[in-house]
């Protein structure tokens, strides 16, 4: 009867030990996969990063030609060089491929560095197709800064190529300066060059 005791302890503890053995590998395999995941991400992220700063260095210095036309919300027609003067300017380009809610989320940012930025020194360029578009934009996100279509597709960067919203100063010269690919999951760094920028022209 002992041995029998005996034997039956036995099988229980090999078989805790198989459970807990098998619990203990699950556990092991979850964690190996967060971390595989976070490897991704983190690379993704990485990679994203290199091709903006690729885009930023090829894009950068760029001349606007002089018969740039754009229209403004009233559907005036004027060349680009007419609103820029001596004094810096902050561009903010989309297209309308570029995503409704990076948009917004750019415009609610400017907002908020009206206060750092006089609104005249902010000025919103899109590459819509009509100008009803910009105003029903306008109109919802109540942007109190000058906005204006372009009526060229884009500016023929490389970043127009990859339909991707961006920021640059320019001044009378016309040339494009402190170029800034926006990346949505990265706000932190646009935060950062919206800083400064405004610290560098603004203050």
């Amino acid at each position: 009867m002992k041995n029998v005791l005996v034997f039956k302890a036995i099988i229980i503890t090999i078989v805790v030990c198989c459970a807990i053995s098998i619990f203990l590998y699950k556990i092991q395999k979850q964690k190996e996969q967060v971390l595989i995941e976070k490897s991704n991400i983190a690379s993704d992220k990485l990679n994203n990063l290199q091709y903006k700063y690729f885009l930023e260095f090829h894009d950068n210095s760029h001349q606007i030609t002089p018969e740039m036309k754009i229209s403004n919300i009233s559907e005036d027609t004027l060349f680009l060089k007419d609103i820029i003067s001596e004094n810096p300017k902050l561009i903010f380009y989309f297209s309308g491929l570029t995503c409704e809610s990076c948009v917004e989320a750019e415009l609610l940012r400017l907002k908020e560095k009206v206060k750092d930025i006089d609104s005249e020194n902010i000025i919103l360029l899109a590459a819509y197709e009509n100008i009803r578009s910009l105003y029903l934009l306008c109109r919802a996100n109540e942007v109190n800064f000058p906005s204006y279509i372009i009526h060229e597709d884009s500016f023929g960067l490389n970043a127009d190529k990859q339909q991707l919203p961006y920021y640059f100063i320019v001044m009378d010269d016309l040339w494009m300066k402190d170029f800034f690919v926006i990346d949505q999951n990265a706000p932190d760094f646009t935060d950062k060059y919206l800083d400064i920028i405004v610290s560098k022209y603004f203050l």
